[in-house]
């Protein structure tokens, strides 16, 4: 049973019953358009390459490893990405940036069953460029 402290938190969660909801691997290869409203030059179809692991890490988030494949227009070619998932939010970004190297963060949400992954964020930051990228990819 869930426990709660404070007449407020009891008040109003005493109207609704918790819920959860079982989210399904990020495992695939998901593709879709992204488009950076800024410059739509660099718009496209991009490519996401994902594995999560099957255990979580000490704060309940499970890894996350893949790659990230821009559209072809933008120039800014392949990259890895590492991160995490917890529940449908997703947190990825190079995990070789070197110093005076692009830099790439990665924020979006998945779907309980993982067929869809809805990007917030996609930036892309370096040799004197920088895109932020927002769209949805499919898993194929």
């Amino acid at each position: 049973p869930l426990n709660y402290q404070g007449v407020e938190c009891l008040a109003l969660i005493s109207l609704s019953p918790a819920v959860g909801v079982q989210i399904a691997p990020l495992n695939g290869t998901y593709v879709g358009t992204l488009t950076d409203s800024s410059s739509p030059t660099l718009s496209g179809t991009a490519t996401l390459v994902l594995t999560q692991s099957t255990a979580p890490n000490s704060s309940g988030q499970f890894p996350l490893s893949g790659t990230i494949t821009f559209p072809s227009g933008s120039g800014f070619g392949t990259a890895p990405l590492a991160g995490t998932v917890l529940g449908e939010a997703i947190s990825l970004s190079d995990p070789s940036a070197a110093p005076n190297s692009p830099s790439i963060t990665f924020t979006a949400s998945t779907n309980p069953t993982a067929t869809q992954i809805t990007v917030t964020s996609l930036t892309y930051s370096g040799s004197g460029t920088s895109a932020t990228f927002t769209g949805t990819l499919t898993r194929q």
